[in-house]
Order: structure tokens, then C-alpha cells, then sequence
């Protein structure tokens, strides 16, 4: 086998035995920590029975007929707010070219050497 292999195959092993070193210290922290704090699961005795929780099925609530037009305002008033907040790009972009776009676009073909047919002039 040639030396650079001998030094890669090497090289390899080491990594990941520094890996799983450095995994198994972090593991062995984790177990040591938790010997030292353990947690309240851990310090409750074990021999107090559970307490029961009793659960009570939910009320159902009546909708009044008042409360019917109360989404319908909701919508309305989303729909309105929606349309206030809609963006002026589209006419923004109709509007045309200002002459901060064109002197920067004369700019960058003065300094690219780019010559622009137009047409009609």
C-alpha cells in the first residue's frame, strides 16, 4: 500500500475515534448530571397513590340569531382592509422609466462597452 493511503486510512480512524470520544464524554456528563440534580419525577415517593382528575363533558353553547351577523361583519370588514393594503406595484411599474434608471443604465454600458439597439431612433 503507497504511504499517502497508509496516511489517509489513518488520518480517518483518528477522527472518528476523537468522534466517538468526545460523544461518550458528553454522554457520561449528561448520566453524571443527572445523578447529581435529579429532577421532580425522580424525588416524588413512589408509594402515594395517583389522584383521580374527574372529567365533565362540555356544555354545548347555543348560537342566538343576534350573533348570526356577527361573521358577516368580520368578512366585511377583512375584505375592506384587504383592499385598502393592496400594493401600488402595478402602477408603480406603468408609470414608466425615471431618469435615475436611465443615468444608471447609461453607466453600467459606458463601463461594459454594451451598445443597446433601440429601435425607432
Amino acid at each position: 500500500m503507497s504511504e499517502n493511503f497508509l496516511a489517509g486510512l489513518s488520518i480517518s480512524i483518528s477522527g472518528i475515534l476523537i468522534t466517538f470520544l468526545a460523544l461518550g464524554v458528553f454522554v457520561l456528563v449528561i448520566v453524571i448530571l443527572k445523578k447529581l440534580y435529579p429532577g421532580e419525577e425522580a424525588a416524588a415517593p413512589v408509594d402515594q397513590p395517583l389522584a383521580v382528575i374527574e372529567e365533565h363533558p362540555a356544555k354545548l353553547e347555543t348560537v342566538e340569531e343576534e350573533d348570526g351577523d356577527l361573521p358577516v361583519i368580520f368578512a366585511a370588514a377583512i375584505s375592506h382592509f384587504r383592499s385598502k393594503a393592496q400594493s401600488s406595484l402595478g402602477t408603480s411599474l406603468m408609470e414608466g422609466k425615471t431618469g435615475w434608471w436611465a443615468s444608471n443604465r447609461m453607466n453600467a454600458q459606458q463601463g461594459l462597452g454594451i451598445r443597446i439597439k433601440r429601435s425607432g431612433k
